[in-house]
């Protein structure tokens, strides 16, 4: 009798789990790109020179790429830890999402 790909030894396959994660971790991602707006208006775009506008954003490129260099790092941990499990239990799933929610918060 052949087990089923969902259990394996005494715990569940990890494939969900990691397929969850990696779905919340480009969620958080794309979060970043679309809330990345532009924080000049028209009118002071207007009265500004293209290197006043360049210098101006300089803070926020900054921020936008240590965000999402931090959640890249985060997921890049996962993937490695998760690399070396071979199955999971309930714990550990619980765990896995109480800790997305602390990263992606």
């Amino acid at each position: 009798m052949e087990k089923s790909p969902e259990i394996i030894g005494v715990g569940f396959g990890k494939g969900r789990i990691e397929s969850l994660t990696d779905g919340i971790f480009a969620f958080g991602m794309t979060l970043l790109v679309l809330g990345a707006g532009y924080p000049f208006t028209i009118n002071t775009l207007a009265k500004m020179s293209a290197h006043d506008i360049l210098i101006n954003s300089i803070p926020d490129v900054i921020l936008y790429a240590i965000s999402f260099l931090i959640l890249a790092t985060f997921w890049v941990s996962h993937h490695t830890q998760f690399h070396h499990i071979k199955y999971i239990d309930r714990k550990l799933l619980w765990l896995n999402i109480i800790l997305l929610k602390i990263n992606n918060s």
